[in-house]
């Protein structure tokens, strides 16, 4: 949808359409709203509180990116014998994941322009997406019960509170994920 026509005292209809299905109006504090298809309903608000939203969000990216570093770094010492392939496992564990759910989102948009028909069931292609996007899941868990595991074996002490803090943001990240059905969901039973 391009454009909207204004039928009069703020209704709006799609060019496609008879009848108007969206309104742009005030509510009774004063403020402007709009609203359309779905009761989608937008209302103005202030920056901070959509930045307040944001900043966990690129925090959690910000987190993978870390975590995408040490895993290059932890492998070169792991290979070296000078770090524990456990340890290697808590940045390792959600790079991996983060590969897995980029690829399942990947896939998820060549078979939505191409082969739609394969969401209907239970196949390779709607199982990897699944599994793919679950894996993200389930590997930031465990990265996080390996992180509570191994905490005081972890030296120094600044590079345990980084790992913590980039496992937080990552957990935030799955919550934020599974909230808004994108973490593990069978897409053949929808």
């Amino acid at each position: 949808m391009d454009s909207l026509i204004h039928i009069g005292n703020g209704l709006f209809r799609a060019k496609e359409d008879i009848i108007p299905s969206f309104v742009l109006a005030k509510d009774s504090m004063g403020q402007p709203f709009f609203q359309g298809y779905g009761n989608s309903f937008y209302r103005k608000v202030p920056r901070a509180s959509i930045l307040i939203q944001k900043i966990p969000i690129y925090l959690g990216i910000s987190a993978i990116s870390i975590y995408m570093i040490f895993s290059l770094v932890g492998i070169v010492r792991t290979l070296f014998g000078k770090m524990k392939l456990m340890d290697l496992g808590i940045p390792l564990l959600p790079t991996m994941g983060t590969c897995c759910f980029i690829t399942a989102y990947r896939l998820m948009g060549l078979t939505d322009a191409s082969h739609k028909e394969l969401f209907t069931s239970c196949n390779a292609t709607s199982f990897s997406i699944f599994l793919g996007m679950l894996l993200f899941a389930i590997f930031v868990i465990v990265s996080s019960l390996l992180l509570y595991k191994r905490w005081f074996q972890l030296a120094p002490r600044w590079l345990r509170l980084l790992l913590a803090c980039c496992n937080f943001f990552l957990c935030y990240l799955v919550a934020l994920l599974s909230i808004n059905g994108w973490s593990g969901v069978p897409i053949w039973m929808m």
